[in-house]
């Protein structure tokens, strides 16, 4: 599990921080190596609401 933020970065001026989510990858051993066979992406909202909690 993990954290993510997104950033906005507008033609010509500064990015900024615009929102926040969280992550989670599920593997699956397949013929002896693993591999990421989904990723879970949640809990999105604006990053300045969920950065302060």
């Amino acid at each position: 599990m993990g954290e993510h933020v997104f950033y906005v970065v507008p033609k010509g001026k500064e990015a900024f921080l615009d929102g926040y989510g969280k992550f989670s990858n599920l593997w699956k051993k397949e013929n002896g190596t693993w591999k990421m066979s989904r990723i879970f992406s949640y809990d999105h909202g604006a990053a300045v609401e969920k950065l302060k909690k």
